[in-house]
C-alpha cells in the first residue's frame, strides 16, 4: 500500500504560487517535503509559517526531510534560508548529481523566525 501524501498550496492573487507536498514517511513522525513554485515571491513569513507549521502542528511530524540535487544551488539556498540544516550528502542519488539531505526538527521550527506562535 502506498504512503499517504498531503499538499498545501500558497495562493497569491487568486493563483497557486507554490505547493508543498508532504510524503515519503520514513518512520513514525518523520516525513519528506517537496516544494514546487511558479512564483519565487511565495516565501513570505506567513506562507512559510503555514507550510512548515502544517507539518509539525497538523501532521504531528517530529522531523521533516528535504532531498535536493547538490547541483541545484537555488533550491539549496531556499532550504538553508527556510531553516533546514544540511545533514548529509547522498552520492549518485540522481543520474546527473549527488543529493543533499536537509532536515528540520519540530524543535528547530519552534525556535525559528518562521514560527508565528512565538
Amino acid at each position: 500500500m502506498a504512503s499517504p501524501f498531503y499538499c498545501v498550496a500558497v495562493v497569491r492573487n487568486g493563483q497557486i504560487a507554490a505547493a508543498a507536498i508532504y510524503h515519503g514517511w520514513r518512520s513514525e513522525g518523520v516525513g519528506e517535503i517537496t516544494f514546487a513554485a511558479a512564483d519565487t515571491r511565495w516565501a513570505t513569513r506567513h506562507a512559510v509559517s503555514a507550510v512548515l507549521g502544517y507539518a509539525f502542528d497538523i501532521l504531528h511530524l517530529r522531523c521533516l526531510l528535504a532531498v535536493s540535487k547538490a547541483a541545484n544551488k537555488r533550491v539549496l539556498k531556499l532550504n538553508d534560508g527556510l531553516g533546514f540544516k544540511r545533514v548529509g550528502l547522498i552520492p549518485a542519488l540522481y543520474p546527473d548529481s549527488d543529493a543533499v539531505l536537509h532536515a528540520m526538527s519540530k524543535r528547530w521550527f519552534k525556535r525559528s523566525r518562521w514560527n508565528g506562535k512565538k
